[in-house]
Order: structure tokens, then sequence, then C-alpha cells
């Protein structure tokens, strides 16, 4: 049986503790990029929407919001508000 001596495992807890950090910065990068794809996303397609709606285009305005979900921008609360014009 193979032993470990206090040092060794403190090296290792602490490289484990380096590691799950670094990924975890990592992963919170990732986020934050995504947040911001969907937040420009959004923009783009609520001001689309805004546009149809106040046009009284609301069939076109309809398909775009349903373009929007199925490309996978989720509606924000400024979509549901000119969603109501939609429906």
């Amino acid at each position: 049986m193979e032993r470990h001596n206090s040092r060794d495992e403190e090296t290792r807890q602490r490289d484990t503790a380096r590691e799950m950090e670094k990924r975890g910065g990592e992963a919170s990068r990732e986020r934050e990029s995504r947040l911001e794809r969907q937040t420009e996303a959004n923009f783009t397609y609520n001001t689309l929407i805004q546009g149809f709606c106040q046009s009284g285009k609301l069939n076109v305005a309809k398909e775009l919001f349903q373009e929007m979900v199925s490309q996978g921008a989720y509606p924000d609360i400024v979509t549901w508000y000119f969603d109501g014009w939609v429906v």
C-alpha cells in the first residue's frame, strides 16, 4: 500500500483547487458570452417585431416571433409586451 505524506496531499489539493477555479472561470466567461449574444439577438428581434407591429403588419411580426423562438432566442419582457399586439 502506498503512503502519501501530508505535503504531497496538500500539494494535490491545492493543484485540484486551482484547476477547479480555472474551469469555473472559463465557464463563467462562456455564460457571459452566451448572455451577450442572447441580448444582441433579442434587441434585434424586438426592434423588428416592434416595427412590424407599429406598421400594422402583425402577421409578419408573428412570423418573426416564431422564427425568434425556433432559432433559440428566448423572449424577454420586451418581446412579451409586443407579443400582446401579435397574438
